[in-house]
């Protein structure tokens, strides 16, 4: 366990509660260790704490469809696309799933 995790451990385990972008952090550093279960919960913990986050949307998203989880993971890029229009990531990554889908149609239009 690195040491982002032991202190962020710690500090849930004597009641001090985490903010958004904690969480966000963790979700990024799991992510890049790929470990996609905890990168979505440490996401999912971010949103409930700032719903309005376009970027952990997404990235929810992303570990969702590296879980399998498609159709969460399109959920997901349409909550960050509906909370900012231009998120040029979340369009790609969600023409990207219905891509992988088979949903060739679907994938260009939302190229």
């Amino acid at each position: 366990m690195d040491e982002l995790a032991k202190k962020s451990e710690f500090l849930e385990g004597v009641g001090i509660g985490l903010e958004a972008e904690d969480y966000f952090n963790r979700g990024l550093d799991y992510g890049y260790k790929e470990e996609d279960e905890k990168a979505k919960e440490a996401f999912e913990k971010a949103i409930e704490l700032k719903p309005d986050d376009a970027i952990a949307w997404n990235n929810r998203g992303v570990a969702l469809g590296k879980l399998g989880e498609n159709e969460e993971a399109v959920k997901s890029y349409d909550k960050a696309i509906e909370l900012k229009p231009d998120h040029a990531s979340a369009w790609y990554n969600k023409a990207c799933t219905y891509s992988l889908k088979g949903e060739k149609g679907k994938s260009l239009e939302n190229l």
